[in-house]
């Protein structure tokens, strides 16, 4: 993945977010990836949510 310090770069980057970029990461320059350790930030671009639909068709068992 690209990475950058430059702020200009990351706004050219947030304006292309249109052709299916979700957000940008970011963290302290002297942080390390730590495993299951929060710290670095997600600026999201645009929004996604999940969802499990569910239909019955024709009449409902009985629950005996």
């Amino acid at each position: 993945m690209p990475s950058t310090t430059e702020a200009d770069v990351v706004r050219e980057w947030l304006t292309g977010a249109s052709v299916g970029m979700e957000g940008v990461v970011f963290k302290r320059l002297d942080d390390a990836y730590k495993p299951s350790v929060t710290g670095w930030e997600k600026y999201r671009v645009r929004e996604t949510s999940e969802a499990i639909v569910g239909a019955v068709t024709g009449p409902p068992l009985p629950f005996w």
